[in-house]
Formats: structure tokens, C-alpha cells, sequence
């Protein structure tokens, strides 16, 4: 399919930007290493900001996404979506047999992000689709719908949907 972009951040600093921290739309593969996502997204538009998103486009039975991130720091950023520490979302799943997305997070720290306004889930951890694995990462601090005036806003933390391929073999929830 089309999402063949790979990303790959290692011992980096990312820190004080506006629009958000890393975006990478239409990737495969994205890898977070001994890196600091920091103070991202003061000035994000609707429908951006945050720490790390990633929007999977899964169009072929060979596209495997993984997002995996390890001994890193996303805190403090701002999303004016879901998402606010990490995002992985769709742009196509339109190939029922493609395997499932893995998202990995170890030895990490995801906290004191948030989303900001109305149905603008996961402060932390916003997964849309995939099986979403966490080893010795604090998750702390977090809150999702900052300043919004419904509450529609679920999972503070961590946010997992299943996506709309229900029939995928599930996801996974880890600690």
C-alpha cells in the first residue's frame, strides 16, 4: 500500500513547537528511541498537536504498521485532538486481512500531556486501531477534554478503540 514512510528518532531532543512535536502520516514503521518529545503544540489548529502521531494508511496485505518507542520522554505536550502524548490513527484500513498494527512503549515516560476542547479522547494514549503493548513506562498525570464543555472525552491515561475492523483478530492491552 501507500504507507511506506518509515520514521526513525533516536537520542533527540524535540521540544517548544508550536503545531506539535513528531507527525508522521502515512508511515509504516515509526521508532522513538532515547528521545525527549517535549512543550509540543501550544499553538496547534484543531485537529493537530501532541507529542507523537502517527496516521496508518493500511490499504494491502503487506503493510504491517508498528509504532515503537523506548526509554523515551513525552510529556507536557498539548493536542487539540486525540491524542495529546501519542495519536495512532487511520487513514485507510481498507484491507481486512493486513495484519493488526503493534504499538510498543518501554521504559518510557507519557505524562502531563492533554487534549484540549470536546470529544478529544486519550490525554496520554489515544490508540484508534492496533494492540497497544506498555512495559516499565509511567503513565501519570494525564487528562484528556481540557477546557471542553461536554464530557466526551474518555481516557485520560491511555484511550484504545478497536478502529473499524472489528473483525481483526482484536488488540491487546499490556501492562
Amino acid at each position: 500500500g501507500l504507507g511506506s514512510a518509515t520514521m526513525t528518532v533516536t537520542n533527540s531532543t524535540i521540544t517548544g513547537n508550536g503545531g506539535g512535536g513528531l507527525d508522521c502520516s502515512g508511515c509504516e514503521t515509526v521508532t522513538v528511541t532515547g528521545s525527549t518529545v517535549t512543550d509540543n503544540g501550544a499553538t496547534a489548529a484543531a485537529g493537530f498537536g501532541g507529542g507523537v502521531s502517527m496516521a496508518i494508511d493500511q490499504d494491502d496485505v503487506n503493510d504491517v504498521p508498528r509504532l515503537t518507542i523506548t526509554d523515551s520522554d513525552i510529556s507536557r505536550n498539548r493536542a487539540a485532538r486525540s491524542g495529546g502524548g501519542v495519536d495512532v490513527q487511520s487513514i485507510d484500513t481498507s484491507e481486512p486481512a493486513a495484519p493488526e498494527t503493534i504499538i510498543s512503549i518501554s521504559g518510557s515516560t507519557i505524562d502531563d500531556n492533554w487534549t484540549e476542547g470536546n470529544d478529544v479522547p486519550g490525554g496520554g494514549i489515544n490508540i484508534e486501531i492496533g494492540s497497544l503493548q506498555i512495559s516499565a513506562t509511567s503513565v501519570s498525570g494525564n487528562e484528556s477534554g481540557r477546557f471542553g464543555t461536554t464530557n466526551d472525552s474518555p481516557g485520560g491515561g491511555i484511550r484504545q478503540t478497536r478502529g473499524p475492523l472489528d473483525d481483526v483478530s482484536g488488540y491487546d492491552l499490556q501492562f
